[in-house]
This record gives C-alpha cells, sequence and structure tokens, in this order.
C-alpha cells in the first residue's frame, strides 16, 4: 500500500499510523512535554550536556513518527544521517580537496523551536492541526529535546532551506566546492580561498535563528591535517590519532565484550574499509 502523503496526513491517518485512537494521540501530544527523564551528562571539553530522554510510550510513537512519517520527508541532500549516509559518507565528500573549513552550530538542537517546526511542516505539506500536533509529540519547552528520536529528522526538516542558501553561495565561488552537514557539524571544501565566505555562511546561520560557535570554526590547507568528523580526509578516510589512542586505551581497559570498545573496533574497521 502506498504511504499517504503529507497532504493526505489529517490528523486521523497520522493516528491511524501510530495506531492509537485519535483522541488518546491529542491528549499525549498535549502531556508529551512531561514525558521526559532529564539528565546532564559530561562534555569532553567541560560543562555538561543536558540529555532528555522520552518515556517508553512517548519514545515508541516518536520512533513511529519518524519511520512511517517525518523520514519520507524530502531534505537536502547534503544532509548526511538519513538512511545509508552517516558520518564518513559525509567526511568522504571532501577527501583530497585543497581547502576544508567546519563549523559547529552551536546548542542546535535546543536552538529548533517550535515554530521552526511548525513552519517547516506546514512548507512540506502537512495540514495545519497535523503539524501541531505532531510538533507538541517532539518538543519539549518550546523546542527540541536532545535525546528524543525525531529531533535528528525534524532538524534536517528545519535546516534544509539554510543549506540550500549555503549551496547557491558556495557554487557561485566554484563548482568545485562541495558542503555536507551532520546534525551540528558543517563542513565546506573547495579552492583555496574558501574561508573568504565563512563570515556570510554565519550571517545566512544567524538570520535563520541559529549561531555558529565562533572558537570551533577550523580553516585547513592541504599542509595541515584535515579533519572532518573525526576524521583525516587529506588523501582518504583515516582515523585520527585522537581516536586511535581512544581505541588503543579501549583495548588495553575494557573486556573484548564491552559495548564501548565493540563500538570503537567496528568504527574503525568502517574506515579502513571505506579507503
Amino acid at each position: 500500500m502506498t504511504p499517504p502523503t503529507a497532504l493526505q496526513m489529517s490528523p486521523e491517518v497520522l493516528a491511524g499510523i501510530v495506531s492509537m485512537p485519535l483522541d488518546r494521540l491529542t491528549k499525549i501530544s498535549r502531556a508529551a512535554h512531561r514525558l521526559y527523564i532529564v539528565s546532564n551528562l559530561p562534555k569532553k571539553d567541560g560543562g555538561t550536556r543536558l540529555i532528555e530522554a522520552p518515556y517508553k510510550s512517548l519514545g515508541e510513537i516518536q520512533h513511529s513518527l519518524h519511520k512511517k512519517v517525518l523520514s519520507q520527508v524530502a531534505v537536502h541532500e547534503v544532509l548526511h544521517g538519513r538512511p545509508n549516509t552517516s558520518q564518513l559518507t559525509a567526511a568522504q565528500v571532501h577527501v583530497r580537496q585543497p581547502m576544508v573549513v567546519t563549523m559547529d552550530v552551536r546548542n542546535f538542537f535546543p536552538s529548533v523551536t517550535t515554530t521552526m517546526i511548525l513552519g517547516a511542516l506546514k512548507k512540506a505539506g502537512f495540514p495545519k492541526q497535523t503539524s501541531e500536533i505532531i510538533t507538541r509529540l517532539c518538543t519539549r519547552k518550546r523546542r527540541l529535546p536532545q535525546g528524543a528520536p525525531t529531533s535528528p529528522v525534524l532538524s534536517r526538516i528545519v535546516v534544509t532551506p539554510i543549506l540550500h542558501e549555503i549551496e547557491k553561495l558556495v557554487s557561485s565561488v566554484s563548482p568545485h566546492c562541495r558542503i555536507t552537514q551532520f546534525v551540528d557539524d558543517l563542513a565546506i571544501s573547495g579552492p583555496l580561498g574558501i574561508h573568504r565566505l565563512i563570515p556570510i555562511v554565519h550571517k545566512i546561520w544567524e538570520r535563520h535563528g541559529f549561531t555558529i560557535h565562533p572558537q570551533k570554526t577550523k580553516v585547513m590547507g592541504r599542509s595541515k591535517a584535515q579533519e572532518v568528523l573525526g576524521v583525516w580526509v587529506n588523501n582518504r578516510l583515516e582515523p585520527t590519532k585522537d581516536f586511535l589512542d581512544r581505541l588503543a586505551d579501549a583495548k588495553e581497559k575494557l573486556p573484548p565484550n564491552d559495548l564501548h570498545r565493540l563500538g570503537l573496533e567496528s568504527y574503525h574497521r568502517s574506515i579502513i574499509n571505506s579507503g
């Protein structure tokens, strides 16, 4: 059976997709902001990161929305994290480029507001009431929570127009420019001199309600180690020294069946095999 389009996604159809009566789904949506377990995790560079994990009941609805509804919305192809894309597919785009620039969108998920989400869903064709139900189900304190399974896909829908603007900008400089975005990490590569676009890119994000972290912008020519999303991209994808140190530490201190160690080993194999 062909899935319904956004235009056909009435609240009744939405409720059917998540296998729940509409009145119950509406009731849950109105209480959703209270259905989170909130905790703080330490960051590597100091401070803490707020994690907002949905209760199981809300999380199941969000997983269903992600798989059956939101992942069907078209987003810009430079946004990685979609099915069949990853950190490594994003990094691969920038291999053997004369210059690489990376930027970090500050407080990315919390910067995506309910107003942005409603506007993006309506622009995608969802009816007003359906857009409101989805937005309530997937936000907390009028923004995207860090920890909900729907936050990455909704953020991609919201920032797609921004990436279209940035793509148009870099394409006007050179047809050899490339851009990718993975969650909050933007990478631009191309000929020498593309770093001159940095202030314009900052202004594009700011015009849409976001801020680029000023201390996390890096400009890397071929004479430097060019790092994108934790891997080197100068000649091919290669693990960074920091990653290899963490892998060696895990192998020394953790048992072979430890999930963290297994994850690092699997990622290392993926990097090596990508070349």
